[in-house]
């Protein structure tokens, strides 16, 4: 298990941190980043936005060094074989497709570029502040109960798509719902894989195939009504990894630990 170490902040003034953290600065960089008029989707026009994403990513990655340093250990790439597997199939299933089907940008390499960088900017944004900062300011109450206030956390977050990004009702709450999901799954597959990277690359890839679309495509996806049926099979399959990545995480500290205690036992003499 990880340990986290708490800061003894008043009631009041953890309160008002969670809100500007957890709310307030995500809202307004998503805000920023989605709303700029005279953008074209891309990266020109865009540059409040994407200081506001280098805002948030310092803050996290400041206040998890000086509040939950142990956490620290899931920025490395360091992982099994097993666990490789485990959190690059996933991956290469769900976005494999979009990927393949995306068209190139009219622009050609410089845009496909941009559109990288915006779609990794946002993706490690948002995993380094929910995955890294959020969670682990939650994992002192239980690894369920922090992944699961997590991931409700992040679906509410992309309410601001719906009250400044011209998102239409079924759609913003279609992606509300996934990405609480998704999120849900992100952090077991952090936890399975013990790096924060796999849902980095994942939430990255997930974004560039809408990212490169051009406006008029944006604006029909904003306005459509996805089905209910497929997003319900969405929300299962996500759910239901996100629990397998947790159960089997738990299940391999069980065993750690129970080796641990019996190689620090003293041995008994026949």
């Amino acid at each position: 298990m990880y340990l986290v170490r708490m800061k003894p902040y008043g009631k009041y003034p953890f309160a008002l941190r969670f809100i500007l953290y957890f709310v307030l600065i995500p809202t307004v960089a998503i805000w920023a980043l989605d709303s700029i008029p005279g953008s074209n989707n891309r990266i020109s026009g865009k540059w409040i936005g994407i200081f506001l994403y280098i805002a948030v990513i310092y803050i996290s990655i400041d206040r998890i060094q000086k509040t939950f340093p142990s956490v620290l250990s899931r920025f490395g790439l360091g992982t099994d074989r097993r666990r490789f597997i485990g959190g690059f199939l996933p991956i290469l299933i769900f976005t494999s497709y979009a990927i393949w089907d995306t068209k190139m940008p009219s622009g050609g390499f410089p845009i496909l570029a941009e559109g990288l960088f915006l779609a990794f900017l946002i993706g490690f944004g948002e995993e380094i502040f929910c995955r890294g900062l959020m969670f682990s300011a939650l994992e002192r109450y239980g690894v369920w109960t922090a992944a699961i206030v997590n991931s409700i956390v992040f679906g509410i977050l992309h309410l601001g798509n719906f009250l400044w990004g011209h998102q239409s009702g079924s759609f913003s709450i279609s992606q509300m719902s996934s990405a609480m999901a998704i999120g849900f799954m992100f952090t077991g597959m952090m936890l399975y894989t013990g790096s924060i990277y796999y849902p980095i690359i994942f939430h990255a890839l997930i974004d560039l195939p809408v990212i490169l679309k051009s406006p008029a495509e944006v604006n029909s996806l904003l306005a459509s009504h996805p089905p209910t049926n497929y997003l319900l099979a969405d929300l299962a399959i996500f759910f239901a990894i996100g629990m397998i990545y947790i159960t089997r995480t738990q299940y391999r500290e069980k065993l750690e630990a129970a080796k641990l205690t019996a190689a620090s036992s003293p041995t008994e003499v026949l």
